[in-house]
């Protein structure tokens, strides 16, 4: 049995192919144009489409807002959290070991 695909399997998935582009450039067009993307045509899991009021709504659009000013830290509680860690294995330095003194290269030519 053959694993390569028949002209018509070939033809079929180089017009979706195609189609798939299209709808990319589509896209990102009117990206360039409205500085947003469109909202989702609203269709379920199973990929049939939503019948009735539940489909998308035009332009996808949040509101972020900062319940307190500290979560501003919680951003980087887990990067703090990963430094520490690294610093008590001693891992910067070890990098710095291996990467450090090839870090820097000699433009004077000396």
């Amino acid at each position: 049995m053959s694993s390569d695909p028949s002209p018509q399997e070939r033809e079929a998935f180089s017009d979706w192919l195609l189609a798939r582009w299209k709808e990319k450039e589509m896209l990102l067009e009117g990206y360039a144009q409205n500085g947003r993307f469109p909202a989702d045509e609203g269709h379920h899991s199973e990929g049939g489409p939503v019948v009735g009021t539940t489909k998308g709504a035009g332009f996808i659009e949040a509101e972020v807002k900062l319940t307190h000013w500290f979560e501003i830290l919680q951003i980087f509680s887990v990067l703090g959290a990963v430094a520490a860690v690294g610093v008590t294995f001693g891992i910067p330095e070890q990098w710095w070991n291996t990467f450090g003194s090839s870090a820097y290269i000699n433009i004077s030519g000396a």
